[in-house]
């Protein structure tokens, strides 16, 4: 310990109220050579006792003899029953709810509010450290807006396909009206509500499917806004863990050999390739619309699905089946896209209007993967091979396309080749498989 040494005191400021008087010394504390401050109140507790506080601060101090004396001098049942513990507690509370600008009332009720409120065993602290957590003061007050803003923008910067970001901007866009708020204000509580309230435009209730989209893109943006340091772990957990129910199993939609024939033979040149591609090559919408004729590789026998092209963002070869090459080898061009519109959405749309609809044939969403899924795995029986060719895991491949058509039906799908009167011509099944 450093050596301490003190010099007499001088001469105390007397703080009287009534009949009550405590002094303030003031004296100089040196301790290795170096003198400090040091500023002590002394007064005389109800019980006789003489009692001593010191401070480093002199405003401190004296404000704090100011609240003794005047505790002292209330007279009333309590002061006269404080100890002399019991008046320093006093005093020092006042002080420090006096900094604070609170009045011991409004403390005792705000703090008999709070402590209500709270589950058995926990405490105060506890919750204000959950808050400040949750809320850092450090963090941008930025609001639900503004991020899904900065969400979107991100989502086109990293390269999202049109499809996803479509779907993105309908959900985010419509959380962020719902929610004017700044976003690390927002409950998970609040969010799950507003999803289950949500219904289509004839009033109907969402499907449990449609509610599971909102929780996954708004989680998403709960996630840009933590990396961003905009809102808590903690927050992010809790919007991603909300539970709307489950996604009610749906039936695979697929098209029969004599329905895609006749898509096929009443489709425009210029969009038979995408659709030919779908049909026998698996690819997703989007993944066509992003095609270039320098994917389709004619001569090995292989379309390339680039990493830039495919959802997964992993590159895949998908085997051309030898009918395939017969609907391609007419419309085959060294370069360009494959996708006759300006995006996926609009080829899906001539798709559905043009040979769909003078085939006479119900379109079904998804219906050309989800056919050469079903009929591929019945031809291979290997679904890992499947789940390679279309850029799916061997697992979804499984669940969702197992035994939904017979091997004789797949060898048909895969023998459907162009003619000159439009009828059915079927291939080899060796040459098809």
């Amino acid at each position: 310990m450093p050596a301490e040494s003190r010099t007499s005191k001088s001469k105390p400021a007397v703080i009287k109220v009534g009949s009550v008087v405590v002094k303030l010394y003031t004296r100089t504390r040196t301790v290795a050579g170096e003198p400090y401050p040091e500023f002590r109140v002394a007064w005389y507790a109800a019980d006789g006792k003489r009692q001593r506080k010191s401070f480093t601060d002199a405003k401190e101090a004296r404000q704090f003899a100011e609240h003794t004396a005047q505790a002292l001098n209330r007279g009333d049942a309590l002061a006269s029953t404080f100890t002399g513990t019991d008046a320093t507690i006093y005093a020092d509370t006042l002080l420090r709810l006096k900094a604070l600008g609170v009045s011991l009332l409004e403390a005792v009720a705000e703090y008999e509010t709070a402590r209500k409120q709270l589950p058995a065993g926990a405490t105060l602290a506890q919750a204000v450290a959950d808050f400040v957590r949750r809320h850092p003061a450090s963090a941008p007050k930025l609001s639900v807006d503004q991020v899904v803003t900065e969400y979107q923008k991100d989502r086109e910067a990293a390269g999202c396909s049109l499809a996803y970001l479509r779907g993105l901007g309908s959900r985010v866009l419509a959380f962020g009206r719902a929610f004017q708020m700044p976003i690390a204000s927002v409950e998970a509580v609040a969010v799950r509500n507003w999803i289950l309230g949500l219904a289509k435009p004839d009033g109907t209730p969402l499907t449990n499917r449609s509610r599971l989209n909102y929780v996954r893109y708004v989680t998403g943006l709960f996630h840009f806004a933590r990396r961003q340091k905009y809102v808590s772990r903690e927050l992010v957990d809790e919007i991603a863990e909300i539970d709307v129910g489950r996604a009610a199993p749906t039936k695979t939609g697929i098209f029969t050999p004599d329905e895609l024939s006749a898509m096929l033979h009443a489709c425009p040149g210029d969009l038979l390739p995408a659709l030919a591609i779908g049909a026998f090559c698996g690819l997703r919408t989007a993944e066509i619309a992003r095609l270039d004729w320098r994917d389709v590789d004619l001569a090995r026998g292989f379309v390339t699905v680039g990493a830039d092209k495919a959802k997964t963002q992993s590159r895949r070869l998908v085997p051309i089946p030898d009918n395939l090459r017969s609907w391609l080898l007419p419309h085959a061009s060294p370069a360009g896209p494959i996708n006759p519109s300006t995006d996926d959405r609009g080829m899906n749309h001539r798709l559905v209007r043009g040979p769909a609809k003078a085939a006479g044939v119900q379109w079904v969403r998804n219906g050309l993967r989800h056919s050469f899924c079903s009929y591929r795995l019945a031809i291979t029986s290997d679904a890992a091979k499947v789940a390679l060719e279309a850029g799916n895991s061997p697992q979804m491949i499984f669940r969702h396309y197992r035994e939904l058509v017979t091997p004789a039906q797949a060898a048909t799908w895969f023998a459907i080749a162009p003619t000159p009167a439009g009828e059915l011509l079927t291939l080899p099944p060796a040459v098809a498989a």
